[in-house]
This record gives C-alpha cells, sequence and structure tokens, in this order.
C-alpha cells in the first residue's frame, strides 16, 4: 500500500483481525515520510460469495441488499442504522462459517437473518420473514 501523504511505500507495524467485522485492522508506517496511518481491511462479499435463489441461478452476493432489508425490518427504532449494521454484521460472520465453496443458498440468509433478528427485535424479525417469503 502506499502513503496517503507522500505516496511512498508503506510497512505494517501492527495487525489484528477483527472478530466482529471479519476484516483485518492494520498500523502501517510510511518508509519516507515517517507517517502512520491505520486502515481497515474488509472482505468484498460480492466477489467470493454467490447466491443461488429459487430457480437455481447464481448472483453475487450484495452486503447492501443485505443490509437494506434488515434496515427496512428494523425502520420502528430509534436507531435503526446502527442496529442495522450490527445485526448485518453478525449475519455475514454467521454465514462465513457455513459457506461452502461460495455458495450460499436464498433460504440460508434468510434463515441466519430471521435467526439474529429474533434475538435482537421480535417485531423486526417477524416483518424481515413476511417480506421474505414472498
Amino acid at each position: 500500500m502506499v502513503c496517503i501523504y507522500c505516496k511512498g511505500k508503506t510497512e505494517i507495524v501492527n495487525s489484528r483481525h477483527l472478530n466482529r467485522s471479519n476484516g483485518t485492522w492494520r498500523r502501517r508506517h510510511c518508509i519516507e515520510c515517517n507517517a502512520i496511518v491505520t486502515t481497515v481491511e474488509e472482505t468484498d462479499y460480492s466477489k467470493h460469495w454467490v447466491i443461488q435463489d429459487k430457480n437455481n441461478r447464481y448472483k453475487p452476493f450484495l452486503r447492501d441488499k443485505l443490509y437494506v432489508s434488515v434496515y427496512n425490518s428494523l425502520g420502528h427504532r430509534k436507531s435503526p442504522e446502527n442496529d442495522a449494521t450490527a445485526i448485518t454484521t453478525t449475519v455475514l460472520s454467521r454465514l462465513g462459517k457455513s459457506s461452502k465453496d461460495g455458495r450460499i443458498f436464498r433460504e440460508d440468509i434468510i434463515r441466519t437473518t430471521t435467526s439474529c433478528l429474533s434475538r435482537f427485535d421480535k417485531a423486526a424479525s417477524v416483518q424481515y420473514r413476511a417480506y421474505h417469503k414472498r
């Protein structure tokens, strides 16, 4: 990675795995200007996962689509943005453990999301499940 200040080469000084977001936190040091930069690297699931739908067609997984559906079901809460972000992160973490060969079934996403929502907010879980039954 290049330095954001001088475009010089950087080296990794410290690195940690982030359990909650399934990403990696890194502290970088620029060799040329001695700047310290912190980065958080997260997986781009659309390049690694595909969803198999009811018609056996494959589509790339879109995190934002999951986030919007969770956000819509949490619309009655005071902070739906923060809640939807946390639930989406939890769902992604669980899906990552259960995915096989990068393939995820639509039903698994619905089941996992419903399970996470039911522990957090029963009304949101019912609303999410009702929308995705169609």
